[in-house]
């Protein structure tokens, strides 16, 4: 399961973690596993529809750390330019010592993300969010590291006027569950509405507002839970 981080240039730097560069609404950062490995992808986003475009620039850098506001417990700069879109791949793997004894006998807290962009020229930017730790624990004790599916997307096929998420295995039924359809280039504007008794540890089901009339549409969700 890969991540998406989407960030918004035209919101203040600690709200700025938005849905889609389509849909630039703000959401909260997904939940992370003490111990678990996301390979994950950062992209700014220009807030009107677009990947902003010094995303990904030639000679940029990133660093995510997560701590108190105060000090850093966990970081990674192992962050490398890509495209398609623009942006940087990395991995969120929370782990170590320092990190693990703020849980202090908890099985979850929440702690602050940073994520701190840094152009050719030396300049930074840095975007912050809330982020709930989760430290899983199995019947001896011992941190499973296996996480929650927490977001993801699927292709929907050509004249399909409905499409249903399957097979995620999750430990507890998503309390809400966020959407967006992408559409290929010169692709009909199709919404989809999640179907309220479909949602379930397994998955879920959305109806659309019309059928699809070509490959290439895809289904984005997020899963909030608690």
């Amino acid at each position: 399961m890969s991540l998406a981080l989407y960030i918004s240039e035209a919101l203040n730097q600690t709200n700025a973690f938005v849905f889609s560069p389509e849909n630039p609404v703000p959401v909260s950062f997904p939940d992370l596993v003490f111990g678990d490995s996301i390979p994950s992808q950062i992209v700014l986003v220009d807030g009107q529809g677009a990947v902003a475009g010094d995303s990904g620039a030639a000679g940029s850098t990133v660093v995510v750390s997560i701590g108190t506001l105060n000090a850093s417990v966990w970081s990674n700069s192992n962050w490398t330019i890509a495209s398609n879109p623009a942006g940087w791949t990395g991995t969120l793997n929370p782990n170590g010592d320092d990190l693990l004894a703020l849980f202090d006998g908890r099985t979850e807290m929440y702690l602050v993300i940073q994520i701190r962009v840094t152009d050719t020229q030396g300049n930074s930017r840095t975007y912050t969010a809330a982020v709930k730790i989760v430290q899983n624990m199995n019947p001896s004790g011992a941190s499973t590291g296996v996480p929650d599916n927490r977001d993801g997307e699927m292709a929907i096929a050509n004249g399909s006027d409905s499409v249903t998420v399957s097979g995620l295995a999750l430990s507890a039924a998503p309390r809400r569950v966020i959407i967006n359809i992408q559409k290929p280039d010169g692709g009909s504007n199709i919404f989809g509405t999640v179907i309220s008794d479909s949602i379930t540890a397994d998955g879920f089901s959305v109806d659309l507002s019309g059928a699809t009339d070509t490959d290439g549409y895809k289904l984005e969700y997020q899963l909030i839970f608690g």
